[in-house]
């Protein structure tokens, strides 16, 4: 996008979806097709829902990954720090 940096709105997923060269990611080709004037204003509205909650799926995978990583951080700082136990052979 030429250096600018925009807000990754509605307005930009539709506008991505509609006239997919307006904004071009750096190091990236212009190769998505139009589809002004090919889908209905109910259909694009489905597609911007759908990607909004792959979006909210994604969140919650790596709110869950981070909390299974600080409760195995957790349990392992817990095992390390109880006292070893010894057994005596005899």
């Amino acid at each position: 996008i030429g250096g600018n940096s925009v807000e990754r709105d509605d307005n930009y997923l539709r506008e991505s979806i509609l006239n997919p060269r307006a904004k071009v990611v750096m190091g990236y080709q212009p190769i998505m097709p139009t589809f002004q004037g090919q889908i209905s204003e109910e259909k694009l509205g489905h597609i911007l829902a759908y990607i909004k909650s792959l979006e909210l799926e994604e969140a919650t995978e790596d709110a869950a990954a981070l909390d299974a990583a600080v409760t195995a951080d957790l349990s392992a700082a817990a095992n390390a720090t109880e006292p070893a136990s010894i057994t005596q052979g005899g």
